[in-house]
């Protein structure tokens, strides 16, 4: 059982942070999913313009508020699992993540998900994604491509490439890492 530890599941739109998210969950009831869909949809059910600056502003205040509540209202032994893409232009995001976590004394580990293009434009076009107000579109995919990912270096970053793995194998090998992190002196963030 993992207590006090955030994982941070990172990849493009369509690679499969939300349904790894969901199987590592399944194996391991005691982390809390809180995808990043589940509080910026809010936004996106009364304005579905995802460019519009005011929509921008208010995804990240809802954001910001999900976190100081996780680091100020959770208890300590509470486990979470969060989705985010970054590109360069969203490495706060990281950052966010990464105060929160040292706020509360949490083991952070970051998970790079990545997967061959073509992989990703196929599961893009699903109809569940469009479900939950998640890009459908190639294009967008693509302009998310074409910003580059945000770089960064974390003690227990785990890169992952599910191109060819069930979500099961892949939350299995983010168990795994877990325990090796774990179960050693390891760093609790940077």
């Amino acid at each position: 059982m993992y207590n006090n530890v955030i994982v941070f599941l990172i990849g493009l739109p369509g690679i499969g942070k939300l349904t790894v998210a969901r199987a590592l969950a399944d194996k391991h009831p005691e982390f809390k999913l809180v995808d990043v869909h589940s509080f910026t949809n809010v936004v996106l059910t009364l304005n579905r313009d995802f460019h519009h600056p005011r929509n921008q502003y208010y995804r990240r205040k809802i954001k910001q508020l999900v976190l100081d509540m996780m680091s100020d209202l959770c208890p300590i032994n509470e486990s979470f699992i969060l989705t985010n893409a970054l590109t360069k232009q969203s490495a706060i995001v990281y950052e966010e993540n990464l105060d929160m976590a040292n706020r509360r004394s949490a083991a952070f580990v970051p998970v790079v998900l990545t997967s061959d293009a073509d992989v990703i434009k196929q599961r893009i076009t699903s109809s569940e994604r469009e479900k939950n107000h998640k890009t459908t579109s190639v294009d967008e995919l693509n302009r998310w491509i074409s910003m580059g990912t945000h770089e960064f270096d974390h003690p227990n970053r785990l890169d992952i490439d599910n191109t060819n793995l069930s979500p099961d194998a892949v939350a299995d090998i983010i168990t795994k890492h877990l325990d090796n992190i774990l179960s050693s002196e390891y760093k609790r963030v940077c």
